[in-house]
């Protein structure tokens, strides 16, 4: 499940449109994700912490407009 969840996000990236968040917002939701204690560092991409909830890279995650925390910090 976790696996599918990510490919789906993943999959929203690659549709074209103004998706990327201003570095203000992404800098604001990467702070707020750094002191969460559901950042995961057992399962790393490309040496990136994901989401224990939703299993994306956290990095890549807080770019995109149309994302969200999925427990409602952002």
């Amino acid at each position: 499940m976790l696996l599918t969840q990510t490919m789906i996000t993943m999959s929203k990236w690659a549709v074209p449109k103004n998706w990327k968040v201003s570095m203000e917002n992404r800098q604001k939701r990467l702070d707020i994700c750094n002191v969460c204690d559901d950042k995961d560092y057992k399962f790393l991409i490309k040496n990136k912490p994901t989401c224990k909830h939703c299993g994306c890279i956290i990095d890549w995650k807080v770019r995109f407009v149309d994302q969200e925390c999925p427990i409602g910090k952002w």
